[in-house]
């Protein structure tokens, strides 16, 4: 197991050479590297991780990641792995795959959460806007129902199972992108094999590629526009099918959960933990769009239906619905 590798290297950590590959004493420890994976003051590896680590067991490739980094100068943060620490690995609920930390900005463990960067920010503006129509699709004018604080925190996803991973949890130290690719792949087919009913979030051409590692009949796929895109205003050649404002992607992971599961949504709108106050309303207001959407919602694949100016609801499976934003011209 994946966890014993750790603990081994734990008590004798020159053992580090053998299992990197090195040749001589490395200037970066291990335990430095990882972490996430060796508490302080003899306390036990928290549970969440063990569960990761476990999934890994014979896949283990961590060894080879850290001889990466040593080689590419690697030496600042700890926090590779944080993500791990929010919820059992089968507990997962939905992925939100980003692409690498920000450049100059101390990377938190996680895509997005406690990164004050301008894509971050970007997320949050579509999800206010997302949050807005669906309030005034139920004829509430309210543009202060969201009202969690603007400190770049998403812990409130996280309690909720959505895991918010860099497909690159580093920057390019030492050519470790090819080793990042080989983790996050086994990250998502494990996921895609194990459990059912999962929501991806795939982010930019880069992650776009990753969605035949996902079996389509057991989960949600979408392949947006990696939020930098809208930060710099590069709206050139927009595709609506990525598109951020069109495909309306937490509606929409919320209206496929409630198809297939009826319950269980993730309420997108408790941003940083302690939004639950809104949240009845918020549930409330989405039950009614997507009832109607569903009452309403075409039989053919490939048809579509309008539900008022701005949303319609369109058949692109057999076995659920999805909605766009689609505003009617004048």
């Amino acid at each position: 197991m994946a966890l014993q590798v750790f603990q081994t290297i734990a008590k004798q950590p020159e053992l580090v050479n053998s299992y990197a590959g090195l040749t001589k004493t490395s200037d970066i420890k291990f335990s430095k590297v990882f972490k996430i994976f060796f508490p302080a003051n003899g306390y036990k590896t928290d549970d969440n991780i063990v569960s990761w680590l476990d999934t890994f067991g014979n896949n283990f490739t961590f060894p080879k990641i850290y001889h990466q980094l040593r080689v590419g100068g690697y030496s600042e943060n700890d926090n590779i792995f944080e993500f791990m620490n929010g919820f059992p690995i089968h507990k997962t609920k939905a992925v939100f795959l980003g692409n690498e930390p920000a450049f100059g900005v101390p990377s938190s463990g996680y895509a997005f959460h406690g990164s004050p960067c301008a894509s971050t920010w970007q997320v949050l503006q579509f999800l206010r806007d997302e949050i807005q129509r669906v309030s005034l699709f139920n004829g509430i004018k309210d543009k202060d129902n969201v009202n969690w604080d603007e400190n770049y925190s998403m812990s409130g996803w996280i309690q909720q199972g959505v895991l918010l991973m860099n497909a690159h949890p580093t920057l390019n130290f030492g050519n470790v992108h090819s080793l990042w690719w080989v983790f996050t792949d086994f990250v998502l087919k494990y996921l895609s094999d194990s459990l059912s009913n999962v929501v991806f979030i795939l982010l930019g051409d880069v992650n776009d590629s990753k969605n035949h590692l996902i079996d389509p009949d057991r989960h949600w796929i979408i392949c947006l526009y990696h939020p930098s895109k809208y930060c710099y205003r590069d709206y050139s050649e927009i595709d609506r099918d990525r598109d951020w404002d069109t495909m309306i992607p937490f509606t929409n992971a919320q209206f496929y959960m409630y198809q297939v599961r009826g319950d269980s949504l993730i309420d997108w709108g408790d941003v940083d933990g302690f939004g639950l106050e809104g949240k009845s309303q918020r549930f409330i207001q989405l039950q009614k769009l997507f009832d109607e959407a569903i009452q309403r919602g075409p039989s053919e694949i490939g048809s579509y239906e309008r539900l008022n100016w701005y949303f319609i609801v369109v058949r692109n499976d057999k076995r659920y619905l999805t909605l766009k934003y689609w505003p009617k011209r004048s």
